[in-house]
């Protein structure tokens, strides 16, 4: 997973090269960043003052997720504006890029974007395979109808502050989702470029030019995580027309157009949850705020990571992330309402007592979502009771793995070393900070199914070094009397999980298949099987 900014600040050159091209396409629409997935999306008259603090959807891809795992490669095919006549666009670049084996016919570069498209666009969803190359080639290429249009949006003159707070003015190009500042206009030669995926607008005081005494309008582009653009326009109209259009290459979304948010459900530290109604289908749904200003780096990383592995989660053992909306200052994820609480509470209420059939069921379904995680290369290293959310407070409500934010892709031969967990739970290979695999959340299994079936954890006490003593050096013992009304499989299961080697411990695939599931287990391919049937 990339930590590197999201947006690349960059000098390019109409007549740059095709590897060079390339190299800019594949950081644009194949990094795996938090911010890299463009969405466009129509965005209406939108007030200067109403922009600061609206939630900006960013992301509108996930709607896809489902055709994509399918294997399909939808790409989207549009006529833009012109800008054959424009002073700056070079035709040579575009005869060279035409001679090179691409076709007049072929649509202009596409992306895994969002359903809600740009106002008075003609676009459509086609199955077309197309090269990198192709892609490229053809964002210099003449427009498909042969009108000579392509994708600038806008341009015109504004003005940019230097180092010294002295006012140059610059010519401005909106070009689809990238904007191009040049010297003067009819240079071809840029002095700076963005890309606007992933970036906001933010509201900023005007100010006046020193030499001149006139006021200046500006519009401030974030580009996450730490630096800005500013460009000053001499009207408000100019200001209004520019933001409007760069709201609109943004991908622009108002979280408030979609959700009703109704009562707070949860406060926490950098935040709270929020119940929300959708406006249209009426699904209620959790709304998880998360404040920037009050994160540290690392946290604003784990957030990022977090959302990334929900994006690619999909699994009935495992929250699912619907929507994302996101500005300069806050996270608003949407994620499917879980009427019940964690799993802690859901045990506290029965006075941690559970039938240990029960306990089967529910762990045999967390080990559904960790063998999920598994296969994606993803550790999740948190798996506890607080972690673990309940679809309501029935006696056959569903258990959902939560709260991914120390999750970590690796590959089959990698390992981890961070000492990430919560102790009771942590695996002691995670203690000692020696590298370690996905083994380390068969260990903190263990010692959920041993929670539940006894109302404590193995390797507890109230002092902490004292739990990583524990941990590190005792041996497991079912000392209370609870469990001499638990089978002797279920003790073999969780003894075999909480090997203090790793090389020894009970692989996940292998607990899956130990005799104490038999029951759940032919009971959920059952399911399974009359699942796939309905499907046929």
């Amino acid at each position: 997973m990339s930590t590197d900014s999201a947006v690349n600040i960059v000098e390019i050159s109409k007549m740059r090269k095709l590897n060079d091209a390339r190299r800019d396409w594949e950081r644009r629409h194949c990094s795996n960043s938090p911010f890299r997935l463009e969405a466009y999306g129509s965005s209406s008259s939108v007030d200067f003052g109403s922009v600061e603090g609206s939630p900006i959807d960013v992301r509108r891809g996930l709607a896809l997720r489902a055709q994509i795992a399918k294997g399909d490669q939808y790409m989207t095919t549009q006529t833009p504006k012109a800008i054959s006549n424009s002073k700056f666009y070079n035709k040579s670049a575009t005869k060279k890029a035409s001679n090179v084996g691409t076709s007049n016919n072929s649509p202009l570069p596409g992306t895994h974007n969002s359903t809600r498209l740009s106002s008075g666009s003609q676009e459509s969803l086609s199955p077309r395979p197309c090269s990198v190359e192709d892609e490229i080639l053809e964002g210099f290429a003449d427009s498909p109808d042969g009108n000579g249009e392509d994708t600038v949006l806008k341009e015109g003159p504004c003005y940019l502050k230097t180092k010294t707070d002295r006012f140059k003015e610059h010519w401005v190009v909106l070009n689809g989702n990238e904007i191009f500042c040049y010297r003067n206009a009819h240079d071809s030669v840029s002095r700076v470029m963005h890309c606007l995926a992933g970036t906001f607008v933010k509201e900023i005081d005007d100010e006046k030019c020193p030499d001149t005494k006139r006021t200046l309008y500006p519009v401030k582009i974030v580009l996450p995580p730490n630096k800005s653009r500013i460009l000053y326009f001499v009207s408000r109209e100019e200001q209004k027309s520019w933001l409007s259009s760069l709201l609109s290459a943004m991908g622009f979304s108002n979280l408030y157009d979609f959700y009703e948010l109704g009562r707070t459900l949860v406060k926490g530290q950098f935040g709270m949850v929020k119940l929300a109604t959708h406006k249209v289908s009426g699904v209620q749904a959790a709304i998880k705020t998360v404040m920037k200003a009050n994160m540290r780096p690392v946290e604003v990383f784990q957030q990022r990571r977090e959302i990334e592995v929900l994006k690619m989660c999909q699994h009935n053992s495992i929250i699912r992330l619907i929507d994302l909306f996101e500005n300069s200052d806050t996270y608003f994820i949407v994620l499917e309402y879980m009427q019940g609480k964690d799993l802690f509470d859901y045990i506290q209420k029965r006075d941690f007592s559970l039938p240990e059939q029960r306990v089967q069921e529910l762990t045999y379904r967390i080990c559904l979502g960790v063998q999920y995680l598994h296969e994606f290369g993803i550790v999740h290293r948190d798996l506890k009771l607080e972690n673990i959310m309940m679809s309501d407070s029935s006696d056959l409500a569903s258990p959902k793995i939560v709260d991914f934010g120390l999750a970590k892709i690796i590959g089959p031969s990698n390992t981890a070393s961070e000492p990430f967990g919560t102790l009771g739970y942590v695996a002691p290979e995670v203690l000692q900070k020696q590298p370690y695999t996905f083994s380390c959340d068969l260990w903190s299994i263990g010692c959920i199914i041993y929670a539940l079936l006894s109302g404590s954890l193995p390797f507890d006490h109230e002092n902490q070094k004292e739990t990583i003593r524990m941990t590190l050096e005792d041996p497991l013992v079912f000392d209370l009397p609870c469990w001499d009304d638990v089978s002797d499989m279920a003790k073999d299961l969780i003894t075999k999980l909480l090997v203090k080697d790793p090389k020894r411990r009970l692989s996940l695939n292998s607990a899956m298949e130990h005799p104490w599931f038999s029951k759940v287990r032919a009971k959920h391919a059952e399911s399974s099987q009359l699942l796939a049937d309905r499907r046929c």
